[in-house]
């Protein structure tokens, strides 16, 4: 054998050691990534687990819901549920990204707008904060909590029984607090009639009737949810005290599919939400049930008229990566019932000077410019 030939084979050798070595590097890492997920979900579970159970067994002593609010909390009865502003997360569950997935997704993506983490849900409501939003999916037979598949899955509540669970104690721990609006944005296009079922019932197993502004709590006498907008026939704010109002988030099949349960919504435990868009185009499926509407830009001459009309209308003030002071007092003044921040008062990452707020550093508020401009019976 020649010294050319054995010097060939040597190198086609060390070349196949090499990519050996680079397949199963690459095998490696895209095993870690794929079982990571499942990892991080059984900690933050048990983290869950461990924590309502705590609050089960100690009982904090309740907090001074005053303080939140730039209104005299005595004089709830002669204020409209839908005349009250309140401070809402986004994401509200949410951990922050595994820094190893995070620095290796940052060479190839831009994935700074998922790098920022809440608190846990209770500590946020003893922040002040009365409104949360959770994503949720359905898997194995259960409803689970987290942002993105594989890449964002951290959660401080993965489980969506437990984490009814512990908004229940907190609120019988703090009786008359301002209601809680929970946004439930389903994730997914599969979820069943069966399974939006599934999700009615646990809600109302869980935290009872009592605790709950329902459809039909919200229509009284009427015959629709839009006629309690285009009447303005809101029940008052003593009435709502204590109690949550869970929002089906727009999605177009989930919402429909909800709605077909009981079209009269009399036994439905939550409220549906929709899109400005097809309230702005009519959307004939929704006519009835438009009540609660979902525009994100802050733009007082679009959200002021569906507050006169007797909507409750939800909009964003900011994101983990767009966020500036003024659109504080911008979000206030568009008369908007529920405003969404990833900064809101105890926020824990990330650490910046700005804090989302309402008027006077509050998170709930009196609405300061909302005037009823009925327009006739839906």
């Amino acid at each position: 054998m020649s010294n050319n030939t054995a010097s060939m084979k040597r190198i086609y050798k060390g070349i196949g050691i090499l990519l050996l070595i680079f397949v199963v590097a690459i095998a490696s890492l895209g095993a870690v990534i794929y079982i990571h997920p499942y990892i991080r979900f059984q900690q933050d579970l048990a983290e869950q687990r461990e924590r309502v159970a705590a609050l089960k067994e100690n009982s904090a002593a309740p907090i001074d819901e005053q303080s939140f609010v730039d209104f005299d909390l005595s004089l709830a009865k002669d204020i409209k549920y839908n005349e009250i502003q309140t401070l809402i997360t986004h994401n509200s569950y949410k951990k922050n990204m595994w820094k190893f997935g995070y620095n290796l997704l940052s060479v190839f993506a831009d994935v700074e707008g998922f790098h920022y983490e809440h608190d846990k849900l209770s500590e946020q409501f003893n922040h002040g904060v009365r409104g949360v939003e959770l994503d949720i999916r359905y898997r194995k037979g259960r409803f689970i909590i987290y942002h993105v598949d594989t890449i964002d899955t951290g959660s401080h509540c993965p489980d969506w029984l437990l984490t009814l669970e512990e908004m229940k104690i907190w609120s019988d721990n703090n009786p008359g607090h301002i209601p809680i609006s929970v946004l439930v944005e389903v994730k997914e296009d599969a979820l069943s009639a069966e399974m939006l079922q599934e999700l009615d019932d646990s809600v109302r197993n869980v935290m009872g009737n009592d605790k709950l502004i329902t459809p039909s709590l919200l229509m009284g006498d009427n015959k629709t949810l839009r006629n309690v907008a285009a009447r303005n026939d809101w029940v008052s704010l003593r009435e709502a005290l204590g109690k949550f109002m869970f929002i089906l988030h727009p999605h177009d099949d989930a919402v429909q599919r909800y709605i077909s349960l009981d079209p009269t919504m009399r036994t439905q435990a939550l409220v549906p939400m929709f899109a400005y868009k097809d309230y702005a185009k009519g959307n004939p499926a929704f006519t009835d049930y438009f009540l609660l509407i979902k525009y994100d830009k802050l733009v007082v001459d679009t959200v002021q008229p569906l507050i006169n009309s007797g909507f409750m209308v939800r909009v964003r003030m900011d994101g983990p990566d767009n966020y500036k002071e003024g659109n504080q007092s911008l979000a206030v003044s568009t008369g908007a019932q529920i405003i969404s921040t990833d900064f809101e008062p105890g926020v824990v990452y990330p650490v910046i000077d700005y804090r989302a707020t309402l008027r006077e550093g509050k998170t709930v508020s009196l609405s300061k410019n909302l005037i009823h401009q009925p327009y006739g019976e839906a």
